[in-house]
């Protein structure tokens, strides 16, 4: 499985782009792209996360993957990913700040509890 590079270029440019500007607005469909790659393909979602933070871990990329794909990623489809991101969490300091931002929603509690065990809160909400 391979991730799609222009999807990640286009969502990273997304995320930095002016709201409603001309170039937010081109590059929209992406979002719809990424949130059913989230629903419908949760290991390529899972693969295009991670290549999103090895090409871009601004603050504004951070924010924004943490609270969208990858909390999406764990709310839909938590009991088959948690094993991974335990395991990415525990190899890679940025991926277990990326859990930092990630909110409970409407994730299982097991694991929800997991996730809590894994990641990093340092400089998220001045913590």
């Amino acid at each position: 499985m391979s991730v799609d590079g222009r999807q990640v270029r286009d969502w990273i440019a997304l995320m930095h782009a002016a709201p409603e500007s001309p170039e937010h607005q081109r590059l929209f469909p992406v979002y719809d792209e990424v949130c059913v790659l989230v629903e419908e393909r949760p290991d390529e979602a899972w693969e295009f996360i991670l290549a999103v933070l090895a090409s871009d871990d601004s603050t504004p990329i951070l924010e924004t993957l943490s609270a969208g794909p990858l909390e999406d990623l764990l709310v839909q489809h938590g009991t088959r990913v948690i094993e991974r991101v335990e395991a990415q969490a525990r190899r890679d300091p940025r991926f277990a700040g990326l859990l930092g931002g990630v909110w409970r929603n409407t994730m299982p509690e097991e694991v929800w509890q997991r996730v809590l065990q894994v990641r990093d809160r340092h400089g998220w909400d001045e913590v």
